[in-house]
């Protein structure tokens, strides 16, 4: 129970950080929590860094859950069974190096590499041949210098904020199986780093943030909030049914020929 209540303190506060000054009406429409401890990596190679899921072929075990939406489906509310990749499964390699505040106390390594961090069905949806299970990618590139893996020098938890809207390169971009987001919206992605171990701090050269495994803890927000894709199994039976039509038309024309 400890551990939950601890989770869920990270996770509001990392809500907090990812939202900037001017997209304060942000809502979030997301979260996720791992369900085993210790399933984020960061790899510091002395030249450079890397961050990953420590299960780098199917995936984390998350559970993912949408919040704000209306309209959605019995089958996608409350808690659902996911898996979290980043970058494929191939993470993210950062070669800029890391800082730390004048009085030692914060230390901040900049991802200077665009990836994505997504999030699928365990059991996708499908009817006939369309398989949908896209629950949320999320693609973040470094076009400020605010996207940045931040933490206490020394502390046991980090977090990593990137946040977007049109008054700005887009930072972050979202798609999704089951939702559609509107033009010109504003996006922000929070990741908070739970349980960091052996301890978030520089390496003996103060190049890079070592080594270390955490938990992660994931907020989505949007202005305005995304929609429901509504039925999105008719959709999917659209789709055949538009290909059969499709199919059915050049075998006439074929036949007539």
């Amino acid at each position: 129970m400890s551990r939950i209540k601890s989770l869920a303190t990270v996770s509001l506060m990392a809500i907090c950080l990812a939202a900037p000054a001017y997209a304060g009406s942000v809502t979030t429409f997301a979260t996720t929590t791992d369900v085993a401890s210790d399933d984020i990596t960061w790899t510091d190679t002395g030249t450079s860094g890397l961050l990953n899921t420590s299960n780098t072929a199917t995936g984390n075990q998350v559970t993912f859950q949408y919040t704000h939406i209306t309209g959605l489906p019995t089958f996608l509310t409350g808690s659902l069974n996911a898996y979290e990749l980043i970058n494929g499964g191939a993470g993210v390699k950062t070669t800029q190096e890391a800082t730390q505040s004048p009085d030692g106390t914060t230390d901040t390594q900049v991802i200077n590499s665009a990836f994505t961090i997504s999030y699928t069905l365990a059991t996708p949806i499908h009817s006939g041949n369309v398989f949908l299970s896209n629950l949320l990618t999320a693609t973040i590139t470094p076009e400020t210098s605010g996207a940045s893996l931040t933490g206490t020098d020394g502390g046991s938890a980090a977090t990593y904020s990137a946040s977007t809207n049109t008054k700005n390169f887009y930072l972050v971009t979202f798609t999704s199986d089951f939702l559609k987001f509107g033009t010109g919206s504003t996006f922000s992605v929070s990741l908070a780093f739970n349980s960091v171990t052996p301890q978030f701090t520089l390496d003996e050269a103060g190049a890079f943030v070592s080594s270390f495994t955490a938990d992660l803890v994931g907020s989505f927000a949007a202005n305005p909030v995304p929609t429901s894709i509504p039925e999105v199994p008719s959709a999917a039976l659209l789709i055949i049914g538009m290909a059969a039509l499709g199919v059915a038309a050049r075998r006439r024309a074929a036949k007539n020929a």
